[in-house]
């Protein structure tokens, strides 16, 4: 009797695995759908950077590391495009900091220098957008995904 307990046990940890945890094929586009924040399962947490994909093929990735000095790209818009467990992005739109450089407030930033209050932002379409090399990814948990090493949260709305 014991035996048949520790099989049953054993067989249904083998199927959670084989249903999501740690499931690297086939990931569909429901599956990735909302928004993904890199490193933190905390909405907000810093300004953490993180996809928003749409069930119409369609991302955004909001750049940002407050551990990084005057960055000016802050922002991608695109298409995606789903293979097994791959997702191919082509990125058809860039949004850039323009503006004057100052040196970061020691007690207010991470930064040595920065981009100053008269700054702007400006988008620019890709000229000649194509579909980049894949990506690969690890869906852990429907919660969590890695796309190739970095780790990123499903954020609740």
């Amino acid at each position: 009797m014991r035996n048949i307990i520790l099989f049953l046990i054993l067989l249904s940890s083998i199927k959670a695995v084989a249903q999501g945890n740690g499931n690297t094929c086939c990931i569909v586009k429901k599956d990735i759908i909302g928004t993904w924040q890199r490193d933190s399962n905390i909405v907000g947490n810093g300004l953490n950077q993180n996809f928003v994909f749409k069930s119409d093929g369609s991302f955004v990735l909001n750049v940002g590391s407050d551990r990084d000095d005057v960055v000016n790209t802050i922002k991608l818009k695109g298409k995606y495009r789903l293979e097994d467990n791959k997702i191919y992005f082509t990125v058809v739109s860039r949004t850039v900091v323009d503006g004057s450089l100052e040196t970061g407030d020691p007690g207010g930033t991470s930064c040595i220098f920065e981009f100053g209050a008269n700054s702007s932002l400006r988008e620019i379409k890709e000229p000649n957008s194509k579909e980049l090399q894949p990506v690969y990814l690890t869906l852990i948990r429907h919660t969590k995904i890695k796309f190739n090493a970095e780790v990123y949260y499903k954020i609740k709305p």
